[in-house]
């Protein structure tokens, strides 16, 4: 059985799919943490990787910033749901976990040097449309983690007797 080698484009299907599967499973009480998790990761990513890289000698500077990038990530995605948020609905939380991966996607594809995001670009489509949807992501993420905690809910009139 011959398999095929990995594209990017594989790649970066399978992180959206998995972005859309944790929304539907995890619904808001697991979106909200994840989403703000992605903004500590950015931080720590374009800050610390020249300080911790010296300490980690097996990993170039790259991979230590997308270490520093989904160690939140993945801290607050485990351990960080909240318990009193409903599960809400089940497509606005799967698109909500779509963006979700989308925008650790095109901050991950960021911190790489500019000739090879230029490379990655002209190799994949999706690449490309993710390079150019990451200032929207990056804007619109956070209102996006304000409304998956917001209950939508329909209040009935009272009757009056």
């Amino acid at each position: 059985m011959h398999l095929p080698g990995f594209s990017v484009n594989i790649v970066i299907t399978v992180a959206l799919v998995a972005g859309a599967i944790m929304g539907m499973l995890g619904g808001r009480g697991r979106l909200r943490p994840v989403i703000l998790s992605v903004y500590v990761g950015i931080v720590l990513a374009t800050t610390f990787p020249t300080i911790v890289q010296p300490h980690i000698t097996t990993l170039n500077l790259l991979q230590t910033a997308w270490l520093l990038l989904t160690l939140p990530v993945l801290l607050f995605g485990i351990f960080g749901a909240i318990p009193n948020i409903g599960k809400g609905s089940l497509i606005f939380n799967m698109i909500f976990g779509l963006l979700t991966g989308a925008l650790l996607l095109s901050v991950a594809f960021s911190l790489m040097p500019t000739r090879d995001q230029s490379a990655l670009a002209g190799d994949s489509i999706m690449a490309y449309e993710l390079q150019i949807a990451r200032p929207w992501l990056v804007g619109f993420m956070p209102l996006a983690a304000l409304l998956v905690g917001f209950h939508w809910r329909h209040r009935p009139k009272k009757k009056k007797h």
